[in-house]
């Protein structure tokens, strides 16, 4: 992938100083909140906490609390996580390597004594800096890069801007779906500098989740530098710089709003408008910091209670702490935050209201729902009724939806089920079932054929397995038409959509009119939640299971496969086989899921009593 970098200056809007978070903190911010006066808890001292990393912000409170209050069933290993540790661990390594062909840097792998004597030296880029401990705002942290800023702090020392590598893309070109309305202004590597940016041509940044985490942990490391002096002088602009995928330094103004506080933060300290990364940092961490003091507390003085409590999250399939969140949250009838699409903020409003478990957000009556829906507590409410009646007492994990007659998918005379596995940067394999239904003879064999490829994903070997398997699909389709067959393509979810775009090249527009007509291009995910309401979600191994089908592979996950495919790259035959047969289940469970679907045995829900 190409990404061009115009040479135009960077153009700002004039923006109000009101609640923009601007360079250093004022004498008269605190750096947490009163304890006492919200929580009504007396002499809570977090002078006695530990310093906390750049992490804390960003992740589950509740991780922090049990670090600090460990409950009685021990945390566990993430074995699925090692993979995408190592796969991050590596583009650093390379990155690094990069930058030090193109610029002198300091590398100050040495300790804080180190980083110290460089960041007063002024060296242009400090790599592997570990900053002084902010003792006073509990802090600790090592930024990737400190990358030295024109103007110095405002003691006259030399002043940086904080920039990390992350694994992972943080643009999109305009158009696509995870594209943001921020234009995405960056540096070359070769000119890693802040004064070096300007606009991307074509390129936003992205909006998810994880672009926002990487801005909390990049406003942490700016309080840090901060709190040592070497802060630059600003004049409301605080640079902050992630190194993704795109290899280029992707620069945004962390005083810039754009974020709300998350769904955990009391609502006294979370106002309903947005904010800057810095603001949110700041509520966040300053979160943290009482729940630790709280937990530690907690340890000392049970009668002390907790400051959150378990709830269910993206996160805690990977959390080192779920068997014991899950043994509270799965407890009589399962807590009201395991019904899918109940969010932090309304599991939080939800219990407030008195509704804390499946059971009782089944069992709420027309004018319970009316109160939760008209005070915003919940949107679709009877939607999320239903489901946590599956979840609390249904037989199956799936039924169909309340007045939903016929859940048949539609089908073709050809059918292809089509799966993408792939790395952040590039596809490496496409996996394609074909199912003749027409009962005529027809010129490509039934069954499972893969396009891959072992070697280290790059756009060149993305682009050419996309040229091999469109050049596949095309004569499948060309033969159906000789015969006047029908035919039509499977994907679960938007994966396969984004990658064949993301890979199409010259083939773009090919791409685009195929993934346009709804009669060949059907997303199953789509449909499955259109017609029918799952306990579980509606990932495709919870939907699958639900439609009797089941992996050969004993742990079949994306997230396992990261560890598969990089022994496969290694020449690991074994490796290269499983996920060969891991790709070919995901597309047969997909026609499993269709076959069942058209069935039309999806249980029905309860009449609900008047």
């Amino acid at each position: 992938m190409r990404i061009e970098i115009s040479e135009e200056p960077i153009r700002r809007k004039q923006r109000s100083d009101k609640g923009v978070s601007r360079g250093p903190r004022p004498a008269d911010r605190p750096l947490r909140s009163d304890v006492g006066r919200t929580y009504g808890i007396p002499n809570l001292d977090v002078s006695a906490v530990d310093s906390l990393g750049a992490y804390v912000a960003k992740s589950c409170p509740v991780r922090v609390q049990l670090r600090f209050a460990p409950p009685a069933i021990p945390p566990r290993e993430s074995p699925a996580l090692e993979p995408f540790l190592q796969a991050g661990l590596q583009h650093e390594f390379q990155t690094n390597a990069k930058l030090a062909e193109m610029v002198e840097v300091v590398d100050t792998e040495g300790g804080v004594e180190a980083t110290r004597r460089a960041l007063e030296r002024g060296v242009a880029v400090l790599m592997g800096a570990t900053l002084p401990t902010d003792e006073a705002g509990h802090r600790v942290g090592r930024p990737d890069w400190l990358v030295r800023a024109k103007a110095k702090s405002p003691n006259g020392l030399p002043g940086y801007w904080p920039v990390d590598i992350k694994w992972h893309k943080v643009t999109e070109p305009s158009g696509s779906r995870t594209a943001s309305k921020y234009p995405a202004i960056a540096a070359p590597l070769h000119r890693p500098f802040a004064e070096a940016a300007r606009p991307m041509r074509g390129r936003f940044e992205r909006v998810d989740k994880t672009r926002r985490t990487d801005l909390l942990q990049l406003a942490h490391y700016w309080r840090m530098l901060e709190a040592c002096g070497h802060a630059p002088a600003t004049d409301g602009v605080v640079w902050g710089g992630i190194i993704g995928t795109d290899d280029v330094v992707v620069w945004t103004d962390l005083s810039e709003r754009r974020f709300l506080a998350s769904g955990w933060t009391p609502v006294d300290r979370a106002p309903r408008r947005r904010l800057s990364a810095l603001e949110v940092y700041d509520i966040e961490f300053a979160f943290r910091l009482d729940i630790a003091a709280t937990a530690q507390a907690h340890v000392v003085d049970p009668a002390v209670p907790l400051l959150v409590e378990p709830t269910k999250i993206g996160e805690c399939h990977t959390c080192e702490w779920w068997p014991a969140c899950s043994q509270t949250l799965k407890a009589g009838t399962g807590d009201v935050s395991l019904v899918p699409g109940v969010g932090q903020r309304a599991t939080r409003r939800l219990r407030d209201a008195g509704v804390r478990s499946r059971g009782d957000l089944a069992s709420s009556d027309a004018a319970k729902r009316h109160t939760l829906a008209g005070s915003g507590r919940l949107r679709r409410v009877d939607e999320h009724a239903d489901a946590a009646w599956i979840g609390a007492y249904g037989a199956s994990t799936v039924y169909r939806r309340r007045g939903v007659g016929d859940v048949a998918a539609p089908r073709a005379d050809v059918e292809i089920d089509l799966d993408v596995e792939y790395l952040t940067t590039a596809s490496y394999l496409w996996g394609t079932l074909l199912t003749n239904r027409s009962g005529q003879p027809f010129a490509h064999p039934e069954g499972y054929l893969p396009f891959f490829d072992w070697s280290t994903p790059s756009a060149a070997t993305d682009h050419t397995l996309l040229v091999d398997l469109w050049a596949w699909v095309n004569a499948v389709m060309a033969s159906a038409a000789e015969l006047g067959l029908t035919v039509a393509i499977y994907c679960w979810s938007a994966a396969e959509q984004t990658r064949l775009l993301a890979a199409a090249g010259e083939l773009h527009r090919e791409v685009e009119d195929l993934l346009g007509r709804p009669d060949v291009w059907i997303d199953l995910h789509a449909h499955v939640k259109r017609v029918a309401l799952s306990a579980d979600g509606t990932g495709l191994k919870k939907i699958a299971q639900a439609a009797g089908f089941s992996w050969r592979d004993a742990d079949p996950g994306g997230m396992a496969s990261v560890s598969w495919f990089m022994d496969a790259v290694q020449g690991d035959t074994a490796a290269q086989q499983r996920l060969l047969a891991y790709n070919e289940d995901d597309v047969r469970a997909t026609r499993a899921i269709r076959e069942w679907l058209s069935a039309n045995t999806v249980p029905t829900l309860p009449e609900v009593e008047s």
